[in-house]
């Protein structure tokens, strides 16, 4: 689970503090899936990092049920060690062979364990990184921009093997994103960020059968009506 009240940041700058997060207050059930779409440079990774433990807010309250594990838009995977290292690297007291075994087999990573960083394509990196947080064991997921770097055949197919193994392995995720394919796909409510200083204009969230209400068009026009309606208020 996921709570956040009335949380407050500003960047110190010589000419005053910048707000970036300014009475931002939402609420992510356990086990569910959360997209955050808003405009570039509006302070989604800012949350992410104050989320994470990483950054401190200048005030409000931030309940994460941790510790959480983070992907950035950067690979985290450790160069130095195969995938199989990368997989049990921070494994206390060890990981079921079994189980890794099946869900490299279920990612399509089987056969590449002894494989470096290096040695695998963008995808497959993505692949193991997922594998490695849903095997943390960590209840909560912080996604930053995930499949940013995939081609749409590989982003379709990774989402499909993710939403897989959330079933399986239920995890409270924030997702950040601009790919609206990405929010309609995985998540279970959909946060439309506004501009800097950022705050939650509207929430939109899956019905009793399992629907959004809305297409991809559909909500290209909620994010377009939420960014006019936000620039209004700036005037």
């Amino acid at each position: 689970m996921i709570r956040v009240e009335d949380l407050n940041y500003a960047i110190p700058a010589a000419e005053g503090a910048k707000p970036v997060l300014r009475g931002l207050g939402f609420e992510v059930p356990r086990g569910r899936l959360a997209a955050l779409l808003g405009p570039s440079g509006c302070g989604k990774s800012t949350l992410l990092r104050i989320l994470a433990g990483r950054q401190r807010a200048d005030s409000g309250r931030v309940d994460v049920e941790g510790p959480a594990f983070t992907i950035h838009q950067e690979s985290s995977l450790f160069p130095w060690l195969d995938v199989h290292e990368n997989l049990h690297f921070g494994s206390l007291s060890g990981l079921d062979p079994a189980l890794v075994a099946r869900l490299l087999r279920v990612a399509g990573l089987e056969g590449f364990e002894s494989h470096f960083p290096h040695e695998l394509s963008g995808g497959m990196r993505r692949k193991a990184e997922l594998l490695r947080a849903i095997l943390s064991q960590s209840p909560t997921l912080l996604l930053d921009e995930p499949l940013a770097s995939l081609d749409a055949l590989s982003r379709h197919r990774l989402r499909r093997e993710f939403k897989m193994l959330l079933r399986e392995f239920p995890r409270t995720v924030v997702l950040v994103t601009h790919d609206i394919e990405d929010a309609l796909d995985w998540a279970d409510v959909i946060f439309i960020a506004s501009h800097r200083p950022m705050r939650i204009l509207q929430v939109i969230e899956r019905n009793a059968n399992g629907g959004l209400g809305l297409d991809h068009e559909g909500l290209l026009r909620v994010l377009e009506s939420s960014e006019n309606s936000n620039l209004q208020e700036k005037r």
